[in-house]
């Protein structure tokens, strides 16, 4: 909100003013634009996936948990036995 303000306050030099300002606006213009991008990295790098499921249905988690079991005991039935 500070960089945005001395923008403003610059911009309102500029057009009713009179006063060339055009530098330090686009000073202004690069810092607002190195704060976005810093404020990006720290939500990307502090961003926890959450993994959200139906509430009801076919895809609840007690149903994927025992589809889950379900198909690892499937797999280790056949471990021991030859396909063709």
């Amino acid at each position: 909100m500070l960089f945005a303000g001395v923008w403003g306050y610059l911009a309102y030099q500029l057009e009713f003013q009179g006063i060339n300002t055009f530098r330090e606006i686009c000073y202004a213009n690069y810092s607002l634009f190195v704060i976005n991008v810093v404020s990006m990295v720290v939500l990307i790098i502090n961003h926890q996936l959450t993994i959200t499921f139906e509430m009801e249905g076919e895809y609840t988690v007690k149903n994927m948990l025992s589809m889950i079991e379900h198909q690892r005991k499937i797999n280790f039935n056949n471990k021991g036995k030859k396909t063709e």
